[in-house]
């Protein structure tokens, strides 16, 4: 712990932003923990399985910390998080809850990882579950017109990340393919 809030306090001294990788919940609160304590800024990548007391203590950071979550993720990780922590289902892909504290929230796909498809992760996002398949923790469904926390570029956009793909606010619909027609829903921004 002492050595990542050494190197996030020389990110922040050089004036970078650190982007760090925590899928776990212990993972997440040490995170949370070293940019608290350095207080730099940048990401906590992945960020899957979230303790509900660090959303609230991630909220409230005085510094920009984002979630950059890859909802593709969930509809793999699933059957997984189901077998080995069925008493922590109901924190997994929390971005319901990463919006409605504040956090900024980015999604992408984690290519090569997973299949580079836009719509595909926001068909997780928005749906929680495979185009015919049921809801998972529908709780945590967002709506393809909620946005973030608007970003430090100043440009809105409701699904966003830097590099992978963006639906920008201009976009009055979405192509045919899964975010459209899962579950027979729209995917035009509201």
């Amino acid at each position: 712990m002492e050595e990542l809030t050494e190197l996030l306090h020389r990110a922040k001294g050089a004036g970078l932003e650190a982007a760090l990788h925590a899928i776990g919940d212990a993972a997440v609160g040490a995170v949370l923990d070293a940019f608290a304590a350095s207080g730099a800024v940048g990401s906590v990548e992945h960020a899957q399985l979230v303790d509900p007391a660090d959303v609230r203590r991630w909220a409230a950071l005085p510094q920009r910390v984002v979630a950059s979550v890859q909802p593709a993720h969930l509809l793999d990780d699933r059957s997984v998080t189901e077998q080995c922590w069925p008493d922590r289902t109901d924190r997994t892909f929390t971005l319901r809850s990463f919006l409605d504290a504040g956090i900024e929230l980015t999604l992408g796909s984690d290519a090569p990882v997973s299949p580079l498809d836009p719509w595909q992760a926001m068909a997780a996002a928005v749906h929680r579950g495979p185009e015919d398949g049921e809801s998972w923790h529908p709780e945590q469904e967002i709506t393809p017109g909620r946005r973030s926390r608007p970003p430090s570029t100043g440009s809105a956009s409701a699904w966003e990340t830097g590099a992978t793909w963006c639906c920008s606010s201009r976009t009055r619909s979405c192509p045919p393919g899964p975010a459209r027609s899962a579950r027979g829903g729209s995917a035009t921004p509201s």
